[in-house]
């Protein structure tokens, strides 16, 4: 339902409304303790001009982040097998086009080569937003366009049964395996969500020293289910903790993701031994979210690392947002 109303709810915001409401988030995020994260936003294709507007609200707020806009060369009604024949002739004629990938790597090109921001605060990153969402052609030009600024890779992968589904129908694998062939996985690939994943998709992901953001309020929220963080813990698999969307989990608080990480966890069954330890929660929201981002100097407060040392208030009463 999300996909379906995206257009809807991205398509009316002008650059400035986004740039507007990127620093509202930042300063969300660093009221809430995060001094770092992932931004990924909706732009078909990629704009330089707007790209340059959101690396100014983290800049102004002061915050470290990774931006990439989400690419596609295929709709949501091309993505799910079978979706765009069930609609009706005249909805179909209202399926928008998607831009030509040619189109969007040129844009990424163009904002990569010009990138002026420290990359010690700001960086850029590569974001086919969903493989079912992109022809294997432009996956390619994706993993050779991040290979060759030395940049981040990020897809939505296996967040829904449905694209877990979908991406065996078309592919005849898992969607991690299609992905691994061509050459997607790797220590700078981050997985968004990965409810979906079986056994051998956590261990390839952590044979390549890939990493999974989980955004545990938006799977709830969205229905998609609670990802297996023991078994990603436990297969070796990186593990950052996210927050996902304002759309999708209401807002941009790390510790109530933190919190909803480790009681989720415990859906998956009953046996205490088999849940998450709130070692690993934090370890997952401070030194594994620092490698999901790329950085490689943030999460501990140690010799050599940023000092970003959050302080709390433990007589302020609590709150969700």
């Amino acid at each position: 339902m999300l996909l379906a109303a995206g257009p809807h709810l991205s398509g009316f915001v002008s650059a400035e409304q986004k740039r507007i409401s990127a620093t509202i988030g930042a300063a969300e995020m660093v009221l809430k303790g995060c001094t770092s994260a992932y931004d990924l936003f909706v732009e078909f294709p990629a704009h330089a001009g707007r790209h340059r507007r959101r690396r100014r609200a983290y800049d102004t707020v002061g915050m470290r982040a990774v931006i990439a806009p989400m690419l596609a060369d295929l709709s949501f009604y091309e993505a799910i097998p079978g979706l765009l024949d069930a609609l009706s002739p005249w909805l179909r004629a209202g399926v928008p086009a998607m831009p030509p990938w040619e189109q969007s790597i040129a844009s990424m090109r163009t904002i990569l080569r010009d990138w002026r921001f420290d990359r010690s605060r700001l960086r850029a990153a590569v974001a086919p937003t969903i493989p079912l969402h992109c022809s294997d052609e432009f996956l390619a030009a994706c993993r050779d366009l991040a290979r060759e600024f030395e940049v981040g890779i990020h897809t939505h992968l296996a967040e829904s049964k449905i694209q877990s589904v979908a991406g065996v129908q078309r592919y005849g694998k898992s969607l991690t395996a299609h992905i691994g062939e061509i050459g997607l996985l790797g220590p700078r690939f981050t997985a968004a969500h990965g409810v979906w994943l079986d056994d051998e998709d956590m261990r390839r992901l952590a044979g390549h020293g890939a990493s999974v953001a989980h955004n545990p309020a938006s799977n709830m929220r969205l229905g998609n289910g609670i990802a297996d963080l023991a078994g990603m813990f436990a297969a070796g698999v990186n593990v950052g903790i996210g927050t996902d969307a304002t759309t999708c989990s209401d807002n941009l608080n790390l510790y109530a993701s933190m919190h909803f990480a480790a009681a989720g966890a415990h859906v998956r069954g009953p046996d205490p031994a088999t849940w998450p330890k709130a070692e690993q929660i934090f370890a997952a929201a401070t030194t594994g979210s620092a490698r999901v981002l790329g950085f490689e100097n943030l999460g501990r407060i140690a010799p050599g690392y940023a000092a970003d040392i959050v302080f709390l208030d433990l007589d302020a009463p609590p709150s969700s947002r």
